[in-house]
């Protein structure tokens, strides 16, 4: 048991490096819309693919960092992309030449997280909202008092590896230009941003360890 621990934990120090990161978002529905209700609070999570490595629509200078996709030849940017009210396996857009239309980006304006169907509204991304089509899970110039990042890099970079510089939870002066769900009938709910967190994804290896640590700590207990 005590190799399998130290096996676990080479197994977390080697996958140290490939940690996928997941920003989640919450706020309050601003109106009683798509099976969301006003004044009630809800979260929505993108996470960051770790083997997203760069399309030919990223951009990087010193006043803008943005990683983006739109071609199918594009690595997706997300892995997942999930929150309260929607429901199916986020996936690229199946039957269609066109990718998600999907954005991270981090200017003096703040963060900016989007993930879109527009490019192939005929086909699925595979989340849907309250049975309708998602066509567009969006925040826009996300900011808080805590966290000043910067954006100025000018080659790119994971953004997995730039977004796990900022990871904590922020819930003073938040605040997004907009922020909002909308289906392929066009219908939309808007949110107030009231806080954020960025954090890693807890990987399998972690899990096992925690299991069986526990296993461990029970065994020795008995003996």
């Amino acid at each position: 048991i005590v190799m399998c621990v130290l096996a676990a934990v080479l197994a977390i120090g080697s996958a140290a490096q490939a940690t996928p990161i997941v920003v989640s978002v919450t706020g309050t529905a601003d109106s009683t819309t798509m099976g969301y209700t006003e004044g009630e609070s809800y979260t929505f999570n993108w996470t960051i693919n770790d083997g997203y490595d760069g399309s030919g629509s990223g951009w990087f200078d010193s006043w803008c960092n943005m990683w983006m996709v739109e071609d199918t030849s594009d690595p997706l940017l997300w892995s997942d992309v999930s929150g309260d009210g929607l429901s199916g396996t986020y996936s690229r857009p199946s039957g269609s030449s066109w990718a998600p239309y999907d954005l991270f980006q981090a200017d003096s304006f703040g963060l900016s997280l989007l993930a879109g169907n527009m490019n192939a509204q005929s086909s699925s991304q595979g989340l849907t909202v309250n049975g309708v089509e998602l066509l567009e899970l969006y925040v826009d110039s996300l900011t808080a008092d805590e966290t000043h990042p910067d954006y100025s890099d000018t080659s790119f970079v994971k953004p997995a590896t730039w977004a796990a510089e900022y990871a904590g939870t922020y819930n003073s002066g938040v605040s997004a230009e907009s922020f909002y769900v909308c289906n392929e009938d066009h219908n939309m709910t808007n949110f107030t941003a009231t806080s954020f967190e960025i954090a890693a994804v807890p990987e399998p290896a972690t899990m096992c360890l925690l299991g069986i640590g526990g296993l461990f700590l029970r065994r020795r207990k008995r003996a």
